[in-house]
């Protein structure tokens, strides 16, 4: 059996490719429709209510597409509506959620910062999600918003400057110097991963796009769903395509980017 329908990821932008990176070290067989929404960036400061209803209706934007799953590859929809939003499709979703398992076994010190979206931080889920952990590990929260939008912007690949927006968003980095892992809490933020090490030489990463990827790995794996075909992507921009185009070609990404228009309302369901 061979399943060859796509798998499905979007997010607010550009933070889908280091999914994307991901799906095709470990699936590289599977073929790929990508959807950067970027007519609805930023998540992260978007209400709860707004959120939910750009999920819901993205995936099901998505399913009339027939993926065989669903990736929502931004970690604060994941955390605060995916669970309630997977109810309004018939398509399997996955989600992102912060690595912190990972960050455990890499630490040394249990001194880990916590990078994410103003929204993830805020959250209560986010606050339900690391309880487990705040026994025996000291956990910085770095609302790391301002990063995430020079990746966005494509300015992470030419301004000489954004040392200055990198440090002064980790400064509580700095002031601890016990912290030896950072959990890449933004599907953005492994895009940026070179610059941050360059200023925290003595920091390891955790990288959430990994385990969701294998989550995603196991699944097709026990539903006989994976493909033997050759692995594509169909790319779709909702918004300022030329711009996203830009930075995707810089990144090496050659294949054609089709405009879509997602003009629903975010203010229903």
């Amino acid at each position: 059996m061979s399943d060859d329908r796509p798998i499905a990821v979007f997010d607010s932008g550009i933070g889908s490719l280091s999914v994307i990176q991901a799906l095709r070290e470990e699936l590289p067989n599977e073929s790929i429709i990508y959807l950067a929404d970027r007519a609805h960036y930023p998540y992260g400061k978007k209400t709860r209510e707004q959120l939910r209803s750009i999920v819901i209706q993205t995936l099901k934007f998505l399913e009339k597409l027939d993926p065989k799953c669903t990736i929502v590859a931004s970690i604060t929809p994941s955390m605060l509506v995916l669970r309630e939003s997977r109810l309004h499709t018939t398509v399997p979703v996955f989600g992102v959620y912060p690595a912190l398992d990972n960050a455990v076994t890499l630490s040394k010190t249990r001194h880990i910062a916590l990078m994410a979206t103003e929204g993830t931080i805020k959250s209560n889920e986010l606050e339900e999600y690391v309880k487990p952990y705040i026994t025996t590990t000291r956990i910085l929260m770095v609302n790391a918003s301002s990063i995430i939008d020079l990746v966005e912007s494509g300015k992470f690949l030419e301004d000489a400057n954004i040392k200055e927006t990198i440090t002064k968003a980790m400064q509580g980095v700095k002031t601890d110097p016990k912290i030896d892992v950072a959990v890449l809490g933004s599907t953005h933020l492994p895009l940026i991963k070179e610059r941050i090490a360059d200023l925290f030489p003595k920091l390891q990463f955790a990288n959430p796009a990994l385990d969701a990827v294998k989550q995603v790995k196991t699944y097709l794996q026990h539903q006989e769903m994976e493909t033997r075909g050759n692995g594509s992507m169909k790319i779709l921009v909702s918004k300022n395509k030329e711009q996203f185009e830009k930075i995707i070609r810089a990144l090496g990404i050659k294949e054609k980017v089709e405009d879509v228009v997602l003009d629903f309302a975010i203010d229903v369901f």
